[in-house]
């Protein structure tokens, strides 16, 4: 029903986007998918708090093709932070390297089937030693 991304310009490590994988533009239009989109994306981040060892996240929803018009799609972001980080989101800020998003990523992948199966807090071995931007 939606798919977790790693941010191609992440406003900080560890920046993930839950997506529906059918095309929306509101949730007006498929309201059911507020669920889905919120459960992943509480899930994701408490995961992203442990394997970042971070405390704090935000949560910001696009909808619309007005304020967001690159993508025009419902998409819900995921942004780890830490105190003074100084967090924007800004597509012109760096594009991160596909060697960070497919480490961090994988590490995610793996760190969110072993705290969902088990419930428990992550061992120190699967935590990142995230860079802060």
């Amino acid at each position: 029903v939606v798919i977790g991304l790693m941010a191609l310009h992440p406003a900080n490590s560890g920046h993930v986007l839950v997506i529906p994988k059918e095309h929306i533009t509101t949730l007006h239009d498929a309201p059911e998918l507020a669920t889905h989109i919120f459960f992943i994306g509480m899930r994701l981040a408490r995961v992203l708090c442990d394997l970042l060892a971070r405390n704090s996240y935000a949560y910001l929803l696009h909808e619309g093709d007005t304020f967001h018009r690159e993508t025009p799609h419902v998409h819900l972001h995921i942004i780890p932070r830490h105190i003074d980080d100084h967090v924007q989101l800004d597509r012109r800020a760096s594009e991160a390297s596909r060697d960070e998003l497919d480490r961090i990523g994988q590490q995610l992948r793996q760190a969110y089937q072993l705290y969902w199966s088990t419930r428990k807090t992550l061992p120190n071995k699967y935590l990142l030693q995230a860079s802060h931007q």
